[in-house]
């Protein structure tokens, strides 16, 4: 017994340790997120000056096709809605970034963030489900913890079993009974008169009530069991999700900056063909809606793969 309990203490003094390194991976994934946040902030700014930007040019252009008659009032008041549009854009992406900063500078206790800086793409670009999953046993306290819950269980499990065991009393008395006149005399001639009485004791009824409390702790033995495979198997679903998600968003991540830097030079190209009067004005805006949306999907995808990234250090411990 004592050597279980010295192995249950270690145990736990390991879970401590690496429940500290835990809880550092953590704090530092809560900074990716509001760093994160930040980022989506920075972008959607930076491409509402640019689009505003152009817009400017957009519609000084209009002006001109209007008096023309190459293009429609509708068609120039729809270029300055779209102007508007992006300037309020502007507001509410600048005060959105200036909050997110606020809150960065506040968790890391900083009083300045000098510049935002966009993540490098040099993340590992696939992970290997049973690799990860073999780090999260070896480091993760959770293994640790299940170990010592089935250590627990069934050292009550025991006690209650050393408690239900059969038993009885035997009792063993012996005495001498003599009278006489004066005490000095009682007991002068010992084998006079002797008893010895062997009693033996067994507690019947309580057979039956051990047999229950044996039963109710087989019972929880197995449940506990139970719940601790449960465990096991969600942690593993869960880690199987990250590391798909993971490797998906890597990949994602690749093809939407290539498809974003593509969607930009194209939309410089349609501003070109609508200055010539070679486009619609319909054409101009499905381009730049598609720059939006091109800007939205490689937020996306980087996002989620640095996410994913950090989380996974957080079960592991490691970086890859």
């Amino acid at each position: 017994m004592y050597q279980l309990e010295r192995r249950i203490e270690n145990l736990r003094t390991q879970v401590i340790k690496k429940q500290y390194q835990v809880d550092l991976f953590k704090i530092q994934l809560e900074v990716v997120r509001i760093y994160m946040e930040a980022i989506q902030n920075y972008l959607e700014l930076e491409q509402s000056r640019l689009l505003h930007s152009r817009n400017d040019s957009l519609q000084a252009i209009a002006a001109l096709k209007l008096k023309q008659g190459q293009i429609t009032q509708y068609d120039y008041n729809q270029i300055e809605l779209q102007t508007l549009g992006q300037y309020q854009a502007i507001e509410v992406a600048h005060h959105a970034y200036e909050r997110t900063l606020t809150r960065l500078k506040a968790y890391l206790g900083i009083d300045n963030v000098k510049s935002i800086v966009l993540p490098k793409m040099n993340f590992p670009i696939f992970l290997d489900l049973a690799q990860v999953q073999a780090d999260i046993d070896l480091n993760n306290p959770f293994a640790t913890e299940q170990e010592i819950e089935l250590i627990l269980s069934d050292q009550a499990f025991y006690q209650v079993k050393l408690g239900t065991y059969l038993n009885g009393n035997i009792n063993l008395s012996y005495g001498i009974n003599q009278h006489a006149y004066r005490f000095s005399d009682a007991y002068r001639s010992g084998n006079v008169r002797q008893a010895v009485i062997l009693g033996l004791q067994v507690p019947i009824f309580q057979w039956g009530i051990n047999k229950n409390k044996l039963r109710i702790a087989r019972n929880t033995y197995e449940a506990n069991r139970i719940k601790a495979a449960i465990r096991v198997k969600e942690l593993e679903n869960e880690v199987s999700t990250l590391v798909d998600r993971y490797n998906h968003a890597t990949k994602r991540w690749y093809t939407a900056h290539r498809s974003y830097t593509l969607a930009q030079c194209q939309y410089e190209i349609l501003i070109e063909k609508f200055r010539l009067g070679k486009i619609s004005l319909y054409e101009l805006i499905m381009g730049e809606r598609e720059l939006q949306n091109a800007l939205k999907t490689y937020y996306s995808a980087m996002q989620e793969t640095v996410i994913s990234y950090y989380t996974l250090r957080v079960l592991t411990l490691l970086d890859y």
